[in-house]
């Protein structure tokens, strides 16, 4: 379920209710069958200034049972996100996401990616950062930098290029 109220031009509220359910089943190995069922309500808070500028923060709560075992998982999430586009042709897009994740079971487990959508129980940290130049009309060059912190574990970095073109 979906819904937004608008302050105006520039201010949005949105709110998001979710159901989920995901479910494995495999004869051949009965200790990777699971039914995930969850419920998420993310509430979103937005400012746009035109098409130049995109501000968004947010908050998610998400609650999740394997009904096939006993794994039971929460996880508060804060997020913003900052879109700025420079005349028609380039933007950069910044991400950050804050989760602190509850787990009662081992996090090295088919069910517990699942549950915890690749992060580890603690708190996890996720940043992105990503520049796209138009370079014609039919051609786009695009560099993505990505970087997580899970639990425990260190920092994982990642970047990428590419060059797109647009039929």
């Amino acid at each position: 379920m979906r819904g937004r109220f608008n302050i105006g031009k520039k201010f949005t509220i949105d709110m998001i209710a979710r159901n989920l359910v995901n479910e494995l089943y495999t004869p051949e190995f009965n200790n990777r069958n699971f039914r995930v069922e969850g419920k998420s309500l993310e509430p979103r808070f937005t400012y746009t200034k035109g098409t130049v500028l995109r501000v968004q923060a947010g908050y998610i709560m998400d609650r999740k049972k394997n009904t096939s075992g006993t794994e039971k998982s929460t996880t508060n999430s804060f997020n913003t996100e900052a879109k700025y586009n420079v005349l028609s042709n380039t933007s950069l897009t910044a991400r950050f996401t804050y989760s602190q994740i509850e787990y009662n079971a081992s996090p090295n487990t088919t069910v517990s990616y699942v549950m915890l959508e690749g992060l580890l129980p603690g708190k996890n940290f996720l940043w992105t950062l990503d520049l796209t130049q138009r370079l014609t009309a039919f051609l786009e060059l695009n560099f993505q930098y990505e970087g997580r912190k899970s639990g425990t574990s260190g920092i994982v970095n990642i970047g990428r290029a590419q060059i797109r073109a647009l039929f």
